[in-house]
């Protein structure tokens, strides 16, 4: 029996994902996770959150 197999091609699609973390003593929390399709909206996102000590904002390209 002859089997034919045909690729299945995708299209890259990237968006910028940003997480949010609530630091603690104990264990961490992660309270945001927000998908942005720019890195300017990401970084805007991000910036809200650069003033708090006891939170990180990680922003990454996927």
């Amino acid at each position: 029996m002859n089997t034919l197999v045909t690729p299945i091609t995708m299209a890259a699609t990237k968006f910028w994902k940003v997480i949010v973390i609530q630091l603690d003593l104990f264990e961490s929390t992660i309270i945001d996770e927000r998908h942005f399709s720019n890195k300017e909206e990401a970084k805007t996102f991000e910036s809200k959150y650069a003033k708090n000590d006891s939170i990180i904002c990680v922003a990454c390209m996927m």
